[in-house]
């Protein structure tokens, strides 16, 4: 994939780092921004490392999968993902 080939989209939100830091690390309530899918980690913890995965309230369907790559609260979120319904390689986000 060339420079070219790569997309880049910047979003502006309106609300404190403390707000917005707790709606996409929560993972004790579905996320209304991802269908609302609960984030399910190791340990409920979010670390470098770490698998997550986004799961229906039940937890009978896996929406996506990936992995922290960074994690530096509240500034900084970095993860890989992959929907679980798509042949699509592994993006990062």
């Amino acid at each position: 994939m060339t420079e070219s080939d790569k997309a880049l989209f910047e979003i502006h939100i309106r609300g404190s780092i403390e707000a917005v830091w707790k709606e996409i690390t929560k993972t004790d309530v579905p996320q209304e921004t991802f269908f609302n899918m609960l984030m399910d980690t190791p340990g409920g913890r979010l670390d470098v490392g770490k698998p997550i995965c986004m799961r229906t309230a039940n937890a009978r369907y896996t929406g996506a999968i990936g992995e922290v790559l960074i994690f530096d609260p509240p500034f900084r979120y970095s993860h890989t993902f992959r929907f679980t319904h798509l042949d699509d390689p592994e993006c990062s986000r």
